[in-house]
């Protein structure tokens, strides 16, 4: 076989998508992630681990996205693509922690980049960690009064949700960006339960049908890799894949055999936020913790 970091010579040749997936299977397995789909039109599978004829893995890459969020997720790739960050940007002066905001389609980045700082400061500096915190006290007028205030602005910057992710070892502040349909608001789960509920629903939607076709190959393991882009899964699945539990910590022990509902041919899952470090993946036995981000510095 050949050494891990192989697939670097020809990552040029391969979406981006594909190509992180190549980087992050290789630093967690240790073995080489070779591209096998050279965009001949053929109906194949995305990269390969082993022999072109019975590799020991195969691997198909399908990224999890809502098409209504076109525009603004269109901003934040350019933004990535122009070198400056993602799905995440520095905040103002006075902010001090990380932060995740889930907006609707409307929402402008130029006015969220410009007036979530602020806002963000005046919760903090209140010991907020979510907008709700602002009114727990029911005789504090001030406080109800500072709550009803923030909401409206949020509301019309087109924010769902707002709530601070950050431990004490997360980093410098940064304000990360996701989507979520009207109205909904995440409830953080404690669990891998629902993603690994979502995982399965996800990969037996029938417009993913023809990702699965292509892992229909004679190989040991059959690998899915799903990059949750902005607003692609459920806003509890979001919050729960930016969130603490995975800052290098596996989920509860109680759930780590809580296996996807994965159809066939799927051997094993890679699930991640693009705008996460962490992600998780079914090894088909129990869910492990990975390094989304193997050749950079904590994002």
């Amino acid at each position: 076989m050949l050494p891990a970091g192989h697939y670097r010579i020809s990552m040029m040749t391969q979406p981006g998508e594909e190509a992180w997936a190549a980087r992050v299977i290789e630093a967690e397995l240790g073995v080489a992630v070779v591209q096998n789909d050279f965009n001949t039109g053929t109906s194949t599978y995305d990269l390969r681990i082993g022999a072109e004829r019975a590799p020991d893995a195969a691997i198909e890459v399908v990224t999890a996205r809502h098409r209504d969020m076109e525009s603004l997720r269109d901003a934040l790739e350019k933004r990535a693509a122009a070198g400056s960050q993602g799905q995440w940007f520095e905040p103002g002066s006075g902010v001090q922690g990380r932060w995740h905001v889930l907006v609707r389609g409307e929402s402008q980045l130029k006015d969220l980049m410009a007036e979530l700082s602020p806002i963000i400061a005046e919760m903090e500096a209140s010991g907020a960690r979510n907008p709700v915190e602002l009114g727990r006290d029911a005789e504090d007028l001030a406080g109800l009064e500072r709550q009803a205030r923030i909401v409206g602005q949020i509301q019309r910057l087109g924010v769902n949700e707002l709530f601070r992710v950050d431990s004490q070892a997360s980093g410098p502040p940064r304000i990360y960006i996701d989507a979520t349909p009207a109205g909904e608001a995440p409830e953080i789960p404690t669990s891998v339960t629902p993603l690994a509920r979502w995982c399965g629903e996800f990969l037996k939607d029938p417009k993913n049908a023809d990702n699965l076709a292509k892992l229909s190959v004679n190989s040991k393991e059959r690998h899915m890799f799903i990059p949750v882009a902005f607003g692609g899964a459920p806003a509890e699945i979001q919050a729960f894949l930016m969130h603490d539990v995975l800052k290098g910590s596996p989920p509860p022990v109680g759930d780590q055999r809580d296996a996807p509902d994965i159809p066939e041919p799927i051997t094993h899952v890679w699930v991640v936020s693009t705008s996460s470090r962490f992600g998780l993946r079914w090894d088909g036995s129990t869910w492990q913790v990975f390094d989304a981000r193997p050749s950079t510095s904590d994002e």
